[in-house]
This record gives C-alpha cells, sequence and structure tokens, in this order.
C-alpha cells in the first residue's frame, strides 16, 4: 500500500518490548524505520511529499520517539492509515499475549492497590520483609538482599507467583 504524507515524515513499525530484570513492564515500541520514496504531485515533478510502501495489516507509527502514544498509532488498511488506541494495537501486534495481557493487567491492579513498587528498590529501615516472593495483601512483593535496616524489593511477576 503506498501512503503519502508530508515531506520530513517518518513511518517505523510498532512491535512489544518486554523489559529488563529491574523494569518489568512491556510495552509497544518502534522498531525500524521504512524507506521514504518520492512521490510527485504534479507532472513537472517539482511538488513532491514522502512516499512510502507499507504492506497491508502492519502496526506503524508516524512518531520518531521509541515509545509511540496513543493518537500516533496506525494500521494500514486498503484505504490508507487507520488510526487504532493504545490497547487496539497491542491486541494486533501481539494476538497471542492478549489474555495474557489481560491477566498481567489485573496483575498489576493487585500490586499497585498494595502501593509495591515497579522496578526493584532499595528500603531503609526496620522492616519484616525477607528474601523471595511473599504474599502481602491481595499481592506478593519480591524482596533480596534484605538485612535488619534495609532491603531491596519490588512487585513479584506472575511468573515468580505461579512458581511458588
Amino acid at each position: 500500500m503506498r501512503v503519502v504524507l508530508p515531506a520530513g515524515s517518518t513511518v517505523r513499525l510498532v512491535d512489544v518490548w518486554s523489559g529488563t530484570r529491574t523494569s518489568l513492564h512491556a510495552r509497544l515500541v518502534t522498531v525500524r524505520p521504512f524507506a521514504s520514496v518520492q512521490h510527485f504531485l504534479n507532472a513537472e515533478r517539482t511538488r513532491w511529499k514522502a512516499g512510502f510502501d507499507l504492506p497491508i495489516g502492519e502496526v506503524v507509527t508516524t512518531c520518531r520517539v521509541r515509545e509511540p502514544a496513543a493518537g500516533q498509532l496506525f494500521l494500514v488498511t486498503e484505504d490508507g492509515l487507520e488510526p487504532l488506541t493504545y490497547a487496539q494495537a497491542w491486541d494486533r501486534v501481539d494476538p497471542t499475549g492478549a489474555e495474557e495481557g489481560l491477566a498481567e493487567m489485573e496483575h498489576d491492579a493487585r500490586a499497585a492497590k498494595a502501593g509495591l513498587p515497579r522496578e526493584l528498590t532499595r528500603f531503609v529501615g526496620p522492616h519484616s520483609l525477607q528474601n523471595g516472593v511473599h504474599p502481602i495483601g491481595d499481592s506478593h512483593y519480591y524482596a533480596e538482599r534484605c538485612t535488619v535496616r534495609q532491603a531491596f524489593w519490588r512487585r513479584a511477576t506472575r511468573a515468580e507467583i505461579e512458581a511458588l
């Protein structure tokens, strides 16, 4: 599908990035840009815009940053670029993970309600944290390097909870 945008525009493919040891949440990110060609608007070839040959059915973004936001995600259709919400884009990019994503969102909501940090965080002062995964309220926490005066903790992942 040939899509024509203003000169200087860029179009990038969108994919899922799952995070690292300390940053656990998955998110949509831009991957690689599509090559642009000049699309001339007149026969004299004096006016042009950027043209992109995009595969139909792909989720793309026109933003230049690593993490596209809502309003910057599009589905390539036969009629051009159709805007998508973040959730719709997520379901299209990772269709097999849609059910898993719902369970992950419920898990994150329980952890947020319990006040657990998303990233590994240092806790200083008297505490009752223990190394490993332990229940706290409706959720679970993961702690490591626990001493009398400090500990490093974060919300436990679903995989860590299921391994109990």
